[in-house]
């Protein structure tokens, strides 16, 4: 037992001394990154940097979330002929040197306190010592310069203060009187194709500098000049048009002819191949009789031929003839003249004349028509009121077969009889027509009502209307009938009895007699 407690306090001894000895010495002399990267983290935990393998498949050391530069010193600013040159002296506003750097940005910009686009600059030193570049500027007008340094993790800081500074002419204006002379220019080396639009403008030309025999023929035509304003000028004998073909307008005059005095004419061409005759507006004068003509010209057109189609026939496609409107004057009138084969008015109301010449004629032969939109023949009204339907009848507007108030002890006969109603004529008349039964089983007197007419019925001259009617009985046949009339009264449109026959009377009586109306009375 002794022996064995002596043998493991050896080994306990040559374990702690090989400890010891592991400890001492360096590892890494004898060690490797397999497929793999060293990850370096500042006192905060920070990543700082990346050793071996990188994540897009090279090798070495990348820096990592170093921390931003300072501002740069004032940058050095001499101008050059359309720009700048930047110098900056490798310095720093608020520290020493940066162990990092990877490059500084130059930036111009339009104001002393505007902030560089990181993204965007408009030139670089790659130079940690400091270095000059040129800049080119876009314009002549000051400009403020601002550097901003940036380390190799991609980190900007802060920019530079702002520095003043104005690019240089090669002259004070580039070009003024007397720089450029014909003796500079060679021939033909300006032409149309060596200058922009709007190079060459009136105000570069004082006046007389361009004289007639410096242009050759068709040396200005409408090629050469475009966006032209033209001012007070006079043009005399030609004929004015907006193209050589297709759609185009003209603008001439046309000599007088046997038929037709001098005239001036605007014809709109529409280049259409089946154009026999352009559109156009016509004035004219004669002298003769004192008339001012203006006229208005439609097309004349032919129809098209379908492709490959043999000719209809000797005398051509069919024409399409053009419509004219001419308006004149006259002694105390003017004219209007319309021609065409076909002339229609697409409007909610159409007017015609007025005082003192409110009329509308038509000649013998004439004739007036309507047509709904689907071109069926309707009625055509006049006044709203009187009409003429499209099988010629006449008859007013509203003013169909209406019913008018029966009396208390009457009604209409009913079954398949005609029933009581009245209704106006156009000739205004009125007329009453049905039959009328009495219901009452009582003596009939004079004043009893058997029906009432409205007041559009009422006779208008104010004269008491009497009609004789007849009495039918409704008894065995041969029974003979007998008569009664009756009175309209004007102010009332009532109809009463006015004379009742003795026969007439017992018929009515026993509350089966009727009367067969037929009355026509005037309205006036």
């Amino acid at each position: 037992m002794p022996d064995d407690l002596h043998r493991l306090g050896a080994e306990i001894a040559d374990l702690k001394r090989r400890l010891d000895q592991l400890t001492r010495s360096t590892q890494l002399g004898s060690s490797s990154i397999e497929n793999g990267a060293i990850q370096v983290y500042d006192a905060t935990g920070s990543l700082r940097a990346v050793i071996g393998q990188q994540p897009d498949g090279t090798t070495g050391a990348i820096p990592v979330n170093g921390p931003p530069p300072p501002a740069p010193s004032p940058p050095l600013v001499a101008p050059i002929i359309g720009g700048l040159t930047v110098t900056w002296d490798g310095g720093w506003a608020s520290a020493n040197a940066v162990g990092d750097l990877a490059r500084i940005q130059v930036h111009l910009l339009t104001s002393a306190t505007a902030e560089p686009d990181l993204r965007n600059p408009d030139a670089t030193i790659e130079s940690q010592s400091g270095a000059s570049t040129p800049v080119l500027c876009r314009s002549y007008d000051p400009v403020w310069v601002r550097l901003v340094a940036v380390n190799t993790s991609g980190t900007p800081g802060p920019a530079s203060i702002a520095v003043q500074g104005t690019p240089r002419r090669l002259v004070a204006t580039d070009m003024y009187e007397g720089t450029l002379t014909a003796k500079e220019i060679k021939a033909g080396s300006l032409t149309v194709d060596s200058m922009d639009v709007n190079s060459l403008r009136a105000g570069l030309f004082t006046a007389g500098s361009v004289t007639a025999d410096m242009l050759t023929a068709d040396a200005v035509n409408g090629k050469t000049i475009k966006g032209v304003h033209i001012i007070g000028v006079q043009i005399d004998g030609a004929v004015l048009r907006t193209g050589d073909s297709g759609s185009r307008v003209e603008i001439t005059q046309v000599p007088a002819s046997d038929t037709q005095p001098t005239t001036g004419q605007v014809r709109l061409l529409s280049g259409a191949a089946t154009e026999v005759s352009p559109a156009a507006l016509y004035s004219a004068y004669d002298a003769a009789t004192n008339k001012s003509t203006l006229r208005l010209q439609s097309a004349e057109l032919t129809a098209p031929t379908p492709p490959g189609a043999a000719a209809v026939s000797f005398s051509g496609p069919p024409v399409y003839p053009g419509a004219s409107l001419s308006m004149w004057s006259e002694p105390n009138k003017g004219r209007l003249e319309m021609s065409a084969t076909e002339i229609v008015s697409n409007a909610q109301s159409t007017l015609f004349g007025s005082l003192p010449f409110d009329r509308i004629d038509i000649k013998s032969g004439g004739s007036i028509n309507a047509r709904d939109r689907k071109d069926q023949p309707v009625a055509v009204y006049f006044h709203n009121r009187f009409f003429v339907d499209p099988e010629g009848w006449i008859g007013l507007y509203n003013q169909g077969w209406k019913a008018p108030s029966l009396g208390v002890n009457w009604a209409h006969w009913g079954a398949s009889f005609d029933r009581v109603a009245y209704r106006i004529y156009p000739d205004r008349t009125v007329g009453v027509r049905g039959i009328l039964k009495r219901t009452a089983k009582s003596a009939a007197v004079n004043g009893e009502e058997l029906f009432t007419v409205p007041a559009d019925a009422w006779p208008a001259n104010g004269y008491t209307q009497q009609f004789p009617l007849v009495v039918m009985p409704t008894g065995a046949l041969g029974t003979a009938s007998a008569l009664v009339s009756v009175n309209l009264n004007p102010k009332t449109g009532a109809v009463t009895f006015s004379n009742i026959s003795q026969a007439a009377g017992t018929q009515l009586a026993s509350g089966n007699g009727y009367v067969n109306l037929s009355i026509r009375y005037p309205l006036d």
